[in-house]
């Protein structure tokens, strides 16, 4: 925390992203001089100005000094000076999912966001196999933002079979991020769109997998690498119609994939 009447201010590159977590509180200033910068880690990390405080900026360019959060810059010197009351993250997407409206099987995306900074929008893209992805349309952002953030967007293409569709938000300077993709399947949805993977990250070959059901005695599954290629593919009985057990490869490398079972996906990290 920097107090009231207490002045931080960053003389130089600080790396802090080995660090979980850190929360920032500034109630006095934190200024930075000419060229430096902040890099803060990925989990539960924010920059808190409150009424009273102040985050400023050196001299130089705009982009000479920053602070970023997981990579992403969440302030730099050419937004300007933040005056008391903000919090400071990147773009927090939350609840990606789709769904298939009746009887025209579109494709209908929803998403929320908690927060926003300098976010001009969002290009939707789809894909057939998840390698080979097409841009179908735009939803404009709402800038800056610490609330609750709401949007959808339909693709009036017939969906018949498998279809990926993923986000990439852009930043009013050009800076893009991809989140994760989600799957619609013309001919089995699953009711909630939601799916829970336990252990994750997985460091063993076993793995439950949580999903409404609907009823269904049986669930088809992909397990794909982040190249969008199946490392397995199989259909595995449902207990209690809610979860299933799912034996993974013995030889399967660290690293990240995307299980889909049904429309939904979930980000699935191998730890050896």
């Amino acid at each position: 925390m920097i107090p009231d009447g207490i002045t931080v201010t960053i003389t130089s590159t600080e790396d802090l992203e080995a660090c979980v977590p850190i929360l920032i509180f500034v109630e006095g200033e934190l200024s930075f001089q000419s060229g430096k910068k902040l890099d803060l880690p990925c989990v539960d990390t924010a920059v808190l100005i409150e009424p009273t405080g102040s985050l400023t900026g050196g001299g130089g360019g705009g982009a000479s000094n920053y602070i970023t959060i997981c990579g992403t810059t969440v302030w730099q010197a050419g937004d300007g000076d933040i005056i008391g009351g903000f919090v400071l993250l990147p773009i927090e997407l939350c609840c990606f999912t789709g769904s298939l409206t009746e009887p025209d099987n579109y494709a209908l995306l929803s998403w929320e966001t908690r927060s926003e900074l300098n976010n001009k929008g969002f290009w939707i893209e789809k894909s057939a196999d998840g390698l080979d992805w097409s841009r179908v349309g735009f939803v404009n952002g709402q800038g800056t933002s610490t609330s609750h953030q709401f949007y959808s967007y339909t693709d009036s293409t017939v969906i018949r079979e498998k279809t990926y569709y993923r986000l990439i938000q852009i930043d009013f300077d050009g800076q893009l991020e991809i989140f994760d993709p989600i799957l619609i399947n013309g001919s089995f949805v699953i009711a909630d769109k939601e799916l829970y993977v336990f252990p994750n990250p997985v460091h063993q070959e076993q793995i439950t997998v949580y999903v409404n059901s609907r009823g269904q005695l049986e669930l088809p599954f992909n397990l794909l690498n982040m190249n969008g290629q199946i490392v397995m593919s199989s259909v595995v009985p449902i207990l209690e119609n809610e979860y299933c057990t799912i034996n993974l490869p013995m030889d399967i490398p660290t690293g990240n994939y995307l299980l889909n079972v049904g429309n939904a996906v979930a980000k699935v990290v191998v730890v050896r």
